[in-house]
């Protein structure tokens, strides 16, 4: 699956550059909404709190007021501060940073133990935050695993990233994550998939049956 996405968009690699708490509190903020919207949420946030032991200080309400634009804000206000606030009271400080020296069993495991932290957050952390092999799963993977097969159908986030980890080498894991929400965006949309352009078509299930439709069609 990987090397056939790649031979349509490439195969990019990311130097981690970023501090690890933003991307973590980017993501929460990405939660149900857009990246237009979760992106001016955050920016707003960062610039009431330049840094997050000044958040901390903050009330849900005062946040919830400056994250409006990435929508359910007092959900995530409450979800942002208790993670921090968590993270402070077991290291010292509103940081993740030193996740990087650990196992990614053990960083993921800190992670899912934040406020608001599923299984698609916490390997996006660990991914685009601290360098740790991980393998997201968000609405246009998901939708694209279930129409190839690898997952069945109803499987629950939780499996699927078990499943999906298991199955993806830890070289590829955040790469072809890329490259399948190009491909999801594109080419494997909600409605109407082009499936007769798809770079999986030859491993596609869903694909397969609907081009049989058209022949006989």
């Amino acid at each position: 699956m990987c090397k056939l996405l790649y031979a349509r968009y490439g195969s990019h690699h990311w130097k981690i550059d970023r501090c690890a708490t933003d991307v973590l509190v980017e993501t929460i903020l990405s939660q149900n909404t857009t990246d237009l919207n979760s992106g001016r949420a955050f920016e707003n946030l960062k610039r009431a709190y330049p840094d997050y032991e000044k958040l901390l200080k903050a009330s849900e309400k005062e946040i919830a007021k400056v994250i409006y634009s990435g929508g359910l804000p007092e959900i995530k206000a409450n979800r942002i501060k208790s993670a921090l606030a968590k993270i402070k009271s077991e290291t010292g400080k509103p940081d993740i940073s030193f996740l990087r020296k650990k196992s990614a069993a053990e960083a993921n495991g800190f992670l899912r133990s934040l406020p608001g932290v599923g299984p698609k957050t916490a390997a996006v952390v660990l991914c685009f935050g601290l360098g740790i092999p991980a393998f997201p799963i968000d609405t246009h993977i998901y939708r694209q695993l279930g129409r190839i097969g690898f997952i069945r159908k109803n499987e629950g986030l939780e499996r699927a990233h078990e499943q999906m980890a298991a199955l993806v080498p830890d070289c590829d894991k955040c790469r072809c994550h890329v490259a399948l929400i190009y491909n999801g965006r594109q080419v494997c949309k909600p409605r109407e998939p082009m499936c007769g352009s798809c770079p999986l078509l030859g491993i596609c299930d869903y694909g397969r049956k609907e081009q049989k439709n058209i022949k006989r069609g």
